[in-house]
């Protein structure tokens, strides 16, 4: 695949619709028979199935598919597919719907130099931090209900370093870490760190 994907970038027309170093990634309902081991009924798109999720660059380049079970937040596989990408696109930008923004997946992109740019449909649902209680934003100053714990962030920094650097070494995958440390959330500090930091 990494063969295909390097020989198809080397033409010069997918260079006219973009610089191949931003990417979307997205999911599509996939129907299944029921009573697959694979699939599961979801409310959204109203079906037995599952989830194929794409990883698409600016010039529709396709680096990544994985099949994930319906009614997982897409954000725990939204990097999976750019790490396990092996061709010489490297994506610094990644956009997504809704499903893509989660304040782990956020500092896990700032560690891992990727500009996580979600479109957020629901702003009433996003808490906003001000990284110091003195800081005031004009015209805006009521949507920062919270502040930067930056003591937690510096007490797990270690930490956190070393799982970026097990999940660039290909030792974790960023799903199963994020669905590891998401277990007892509100007693796991290092996921609290990585909100924070996100």
């Amino acid at each position: 695949m990494a063969d295909v994907i390097n020989e198809f970038a080397r033409f010069p027309l997918p260079r006219h619709w973009g610089d191949g170093r931003t990417a979307i990634a997205d999911g599509t309902h996939v129907k299944l028979r029921e009573n697959n081991l694979l699939g599961s009924r979801h409310i959204r798109y109203g079906g037995y199935g599952g989830i194929a999720y794409h990883h698409i660059t600016n010039n529709y380049i396709a680096l990544f598919t994985s099949f994930i079970t319906c009614g997982v937040w897409e954000a725990v596989h939204i990097l999976d597919g750019l790490l396990k990408n092996r061709s010489d696109v490297e994506i610094d930008t990644l956009h997504a719907d809704t499903q893509g923004q989660s304040e782990p997946v956020f500092g896990l992109c700032r560690l891992l130099a990727i500009r996580l740019m979600p479109r957020m449909r629901n702003w009433s649902d996003v808490t906003w931090y001000r990284p110091d209680k003195s800081v005031r934003y004009q015209h805006i100053d009521a949507l920062f209900t919270n502040e930067i714990d930056w003591e937690l962030i510096a007490r797990h920094w270690q930490d956190m370093m070393q799982v970026v650097i097990s999940i660039q070494a290909g030792r974790v995958l960023p799903s199963m870490l994020l669905r590891k440390l998401n277990t007892y959330n509100r007693r796991n500090l290092l996921y609290r760190a990585f909100c924070e930091l996100g």
